[in-house]
């Protein structure tokens, strides 16, 4: 019991508000007036797409014997992390988001995206946001960028300039 884990889904919209070595609240089902104290060990950086989740995991700081594998869980995450969630240290509204690898642009070394913003009516600015990437795979990346939830970015339109004024459509079936 000295190293009893909870996994949780996290929903992408929340996951800029947690990081490693934060603390949390725990009530376990069969336990349900008991708040037990945990701590984030651990932050997946791979997106549940399906779910549209981030797994973390968190330790259970005092376990009771009663606890076992499997059972059901709730957490409740406490303020004041104890560590910075963006890899470069800065603070800011950052959030880890997962993008098409098609809207990377690549300058100097630097990767951003092009964020349309001041949406109105199907149209909206490019505005473009410097990125880290974290992960590559099956055509997504994973990166520490500030974007909003439900956001959208421009793909395959290195070409356009930052505040160029567009109109967005969904894409067609099978794109």
């Amino acid at each position: 019991h000295d190293h009893l884990q909870v996994r949780v889904d996290v929903p992408l919209a929340d996951a800029s508000q947690i990081s490693v070595g934060q603390r949390c609240e725990v009530v376990v089902e069969i336990l349900p007036d008991r708040i037990f104290a945990g701590e984030i060990t651990r932050i997946t950086h791979e997106a549940d797409l399906q779910k549209n989740t981030l797994q973390a995991k968190v330790r259970v700081l005092d376990p009771d014997p009663m606890l076992r594998p499997e059972m059901l869980t709730r957490v409740r995450f406490l303020g004041g992390a104890a560590a910075d969630p963006s890899p470069d240290g800065t603070a800011g509204p950052s959030a880890l988001v997962l993008v098409p690898e098609s809207a990377l642009i690549s300058k100097g070394g630097a990767e951003s995206v092009r964020a349309v913003r001041e949406r109105r009516g199907g149209k909206g600015r490019l505005h473009s946001v410097p990125v880290s990437v974290v992960r590559r795979a099956d055509g997504f990346a994973t990166v520490w960028a500030d974007l909003r939830p439900g956001e959208l970015v421009a793909v395959d339109r290195t070409d356009l300039a930052d505040a160029a004024r567009v109109r967005f459509t969904a894409p067609e079936a099978g794109q």
